[in-house]
C-alpha cells in the first residue's frame, strides 16, 4: 500500500468490505486508524460516491464519546478514512475478558453512549449498526462509539432503497429488521440490546441463523427483562424497557431525552399515544373487529382448498416470517427446489452477510476441566463454523476462548461453499492462543444480474434469489453458476474469478422463452 502521507504500522482487521490498519500521520506526527475500502468495491461509482459522502457527513461531527474521523484519501485508488486512533478495545473484547460488567459501570457507559449518540442524532446522523463491536473503551475508562454514519454504507453496495434491510441481526431494532424507513430512534434500540448485554454476558436475540434473530426480536416484549435482569434496580430496569419497546413510538423521543431521564433531570415521560379521542379509539377497535371477522371467515372458506402446484410468476412482493428461502426436497433422489419461506441450512447459507453466527452456549462450560489443559481464541473472516477436534463449536464471532487438553488440537473452519481450512496447534497447560482463517485472502467476487429474476446454484449447491445487492464472495478459480427461473429454462455459465476481483455475470432468462419447462 502506497501513501505519501502515511506510513502503515499493521493491518488490524479486515471484512468484507474494508481493511483497517494503523498508521503514523508523517505531517501531523500521530498515529491514526485507515478504514480502505476493498478494491472490487471501489470500482462501483454509485457505492464509491456514497462512501465518500457519508465519510464527509461524520467528519462533521464532533464529541468527546465518537471517535473522530479526521479526512479522507485515496489509497492504491481505493478510498480510504482517515479516523482516531484509539488506545483500548471494543466492548466486545471486553465482554470476552471479565464477562458481565457491573450495573454502575453499565450505567456510566450509558450515559457516555447517549451523549455520543445524542451528537450524532441531532445533525441528522443514524449509526445503524449500533453494538458492542462498534464502541471502543479507552484505556482511561471512557466510551467511543465509532463507525457513525458507515454501517449503512458498509452492509450495501448501493443507495439504501426502500425494502432494504441493514445492520447485524442481533441488534436491529423490529422496525430495521422488517426493512422500514428508519429514524434515530432505531439506535435506541440498539442501545437497550447492548446494554442489557453488558450485564448478563449474553446476546438477547441470539439464533443460529439470520431469520431466529429476527424472529426474537419480533417476539421480544418489553416485560421480559425482569425475568433477564431480576436484580437491576427498578429505574434503570424501567429506562431499558422504554429502549427495548416494539414501536419508535413507545421509545425515548431522543438520544437527549434518555439522557434527561438517565441522570434524572427529568421524570420517565408518559407513553405517547398516537390519539386520545374516544371516538377514534372505538372506531380503531370496530374496525379491528371488522378485520379479524373477515380473516376468520376467509380462513374457513379457503381451509379445503389445494395448493398451488407451481410458482408461475414471481411475486410483487415477498412476505415471509424470514429473509431467506428454505430448501425442501420433492421426491427422494430430486435435486432441492428453493421455496419461499423458512431458512437456509447452515451449510448452504449465503455469503453475501458477512457478519453471521454467535458464539455458541455450550463455549459457556469448559469441554476440559482438568488443569493440564489451555484454551484457544478463535476468530476467521469474513465469519466462519468451528469444530475443534471433530467437535462442532459454533459460528464465529466466539464469545469466549475454547478449553482444550494441552497437546495437538485441530481446529476446523468452514465457510459457505470454500474449502475448509484446518489449523493443527500446540497448546501447553494455562497457555491461550489465537487461531484464525482468512477466506477473504483467497476469494474473489461475482457481480450478478439476472432478468426478470433467479434463483442461483454455485457449484451445484443453492445459494440465493436475485436481485443482488453486493457482489457474491466466492472461492477464487473457475466456478459454475446457474440460474434458475420456473417460467424459463435454466441458464448456466461457466466464469473464472481471480482472486481479489470481481466478475460480472449478466444473464437474461427471457431469451429461453422457447424452452418453459412443462
Amino acid at each position: 500500500m502506497s501513501n505519501g502521507s502515511f506510513r502503515i504500522v499493521e493491518k488490524l482487521s479486515e471484512s468484507a468490505t474494508t481493511a483497517v490498519y494503523r498508521a503514523d500521520h508523517l505531517t501531523l506526527g500521530r498515529a491514526v486508524l485507515l478504514k480502505v475500502l476493498h478494491r472490487h468495491l471501489a470500482s462501483d461509482p454509485e457505492f464509491a460516491e456514497r462512501f465518500t459522502r457519508e465519510a464527509r457527513a461524520c467528519a462533521q461531527l464532533r464529541s468527546p464519546h465518537v471517535v473522530q474521523v479526521f479526512d479522507l484519501t485515496e489509497i492504491d485508488g481505493s478510498p480510504a478514512i482517515v479516523m482516531e486512533f484509539v488506545e483500548g478495545r471494543s466492548l466486545k473484547q471486553l465482554l470476552a475478558e471479565e464477562g458481565p460488567q457491573p450495573h454502575e459501570r453499565v450505567r456510566i457507559m450509558a450515559t457516555e453512549l447517549l451523549v455520543g449518540l445524542a451528537a450524532a442524532h441531532e445533525r441528522g446522523i443514524i449509526h445503524r449498526d449500533l453494538k458492542p463491536g462498534n464502541i471502543l473503551i479507552t484505556s482511561s475508562g471512557n466510551i467511543k462509539i465509532t463507525d457513525f454514519g458507515l454501517a449503512a454504507v458498509l452492509t450495501a453496495n448501493s443507495i439504501t432503497q426502500e425494502g432494504a434491510v441493514l445492520g447485524t441481526p442481533a441488534y436491529m431494532s423490529p422496525e430495521q429488521s422488517r426493512g422500514e424507513t428508519l429514524d434515530a430512534r432505531t439506535d435506541l434500540f440498539s442501545l437497550g440490546v447492548t446494554l442489557v448485554e453488558l450485564l448478563t454476558g449474553q446476546r438477547m436475540f441470539d439464533g443460529e441463523s439470520y431469520a431466529e434473530c429476527l424472529r426474537k426480536i419480533a417476539a421480544f416484549k418489553p416485560e421480559h427483562l425482569k425475568k433477564i435482569l431480576p436484580e437491576i434496580p427498578e429505574s434503570f430496569e424501567r429506562i431499558l424497557e422504554r429502549l427495548l419497546a416494539s414501536s419508535p413510538d413507545g421509545r425515548f423521543a431522543s438520544a437527549a431525552e434518555a439522557l434527561d431521564v438517565l441522570e434524572k433531570r427529568i421524570p420517565l415521560p408518559p407513553l405517547r399515544v398516537r390519539t386520545r379521542n374516544p371516538y377514534v379509539r372505538a372506531a380503531v377497535l370496530a374496525a379491528v373487529i371488522v378485520v379479524i371477522l373477515v380473516a376468520v371467515s376467509y380462513a374457513l372458506f379457503f381451509r379445503n382448498r389445494p395448493p398451488e402446484s407451481s410458482l408461475s410468476e414471481r411475486p410483487a412482493a415477498i412476505v415471509t416470517d424470514s429473509l431467506t428461502p428454505s430448501l425442501v426436497q420433492d421426491g427422494a433422489g430430486d435435486e432441492q427446489e428453493p421455496r419461499l419461506g423458512g431458512t437456509v441450512p447452515a451449510s448452504v447459507s449465503p455469503t453475501r452477510i458477512p457478519e453471521v453466527g454467535s458464539a455458541d452456549k455450550r463455549l459457556q462450560t469448559p469441554e476440559v476441566t482438568t488443569r493440564d489443559s489451555g484454551a484457544l481464541r478463535i476468530s476467521a473472516k469474513p465469519w466462519a463454523r468451528v469444530s475443534v477436534n471433530g467437535r462442532e463449536i459454533g459460528d464465529t464471532p466466539l464469545a469466549f476462548p475454547v478449553r482444550v487438553a494441552a497437546g495437538s488440537n485441530a481446529v476446523t473452519f468452514t465457510f459457505s461453499n470454500f474449502a475448509p481450512i484446518t489449523r493443527v496447534v500446540e497448546v501447553r497447560s494455562n497457555e491461550t492462543i489465537s487461531v484464525d482463517a482468512d477466506f477473504i485472502h483467497i476469494a474473489g467476487y461475482m457481480s450478478i444480474q439476472a432478468t426478470p429474476w433467479a434463483y442461483v446454484y454455485l457449484d451445484g449447491q443453492y445459494c440465493d434469489v436475485t436481485p443482488f445487492h453486493t457482489p457474491l464472495m466466492v472461492p477464487a478459480g473457475s466456478r459454475t453458476i446457474r440460474f434458475h427461473h420456473p417460467s424459463f429454462g435454466d441458464i448456466t455459465r461457466q466464469v473464472t474469478v481471480a482472486q481479489g476481483e470481481t466478475a460480472r455475470v449478466v444473464v437474461d432468462l427471457r431469451q429461453q422463452a422457447d424452452h418453459v419447462p412443462q
